[in-house]
């Protein structure tokens, strides 16, 4: 009887090392094919580059405002800047490219502008989009060797002197955008 037990005891141990390892087994073949690859900034991959960055920010014939500093380009691909609407109807506008210096097509994944919020989203109008006035998008495509212009618009919304914020406000305001390759 001991020896019966100790032979149902034995199989049972190695079925429960064989649950064990196949479930090992199962969570690494899992965390394998979820890895997943980024690539950013300038990288070549088999004879193919990847180049997309901002770049010529200039002024635009609307713009009534000269800013204290000119907007800050980081990391390619950000843009940041700091102004002090204070007369009705003051705008803040300039134009800036997006490059796509590389070999491979590229979309956009990823757009976000600084929100404005509270009581100032009703004097401020923050826009950013194309330079023939369309509304940027994801899953827009950026083609290699070409460029698009977008146009940043910031606009004191007060039309009269009597409507103007009592205190002074200040906005730190930048916007965000992600490509990848378009497959």
């Amino acid at each position: 009887m001991k020896r019966y037990r100790r032979k149902i005891d034995k199989k049972r141990r190695n079925l429960y090392l064989i649950i064990v390892l196949l479930l090992v087994c199962m969570g690494a073949g899992y965390a394998s094919l979820r890895d997943t690859i980024s690539v950013g900034g300038n990288t070549s991959i088999d004879g193919n580059t990847w180049s997309i960055y901002l770049t010529n920010v200039a002024p635009t014939a609307n713009n009534n405002y000269t800013p204290f500093a000119a907007p800050t380009i980081t990391d390619n691909t950000s843009i940041s800047f700091n102004i002090n609407l204070s007369e009705p109807n003051e705008i803040y506008e300039f134009s800036i490219q997006v490059i796509n210096n590389g070999s491979l097509d590229a979309k956009l994944s990823e757009f976000s502008i600084t929100p404005i919020e509270g009581t100032l989203a009703n004097y401020i109008e923050y826009t950013v989009k194309y330079s023939d006035g369309s509304n940027i998008n994801i899953g827009d495509k950026l083609l290699y060797n070409t460029n698009k212009t977008l146009v940043v618009r910031v606009r004191y919304k007060v039309n009269s002197y009597e409507n103007l914020l009592h205190n002074d406000q200040s906005l730190n305001l930048g916007f965000n955008l992600k490509y990848v390759q378009d497959i």
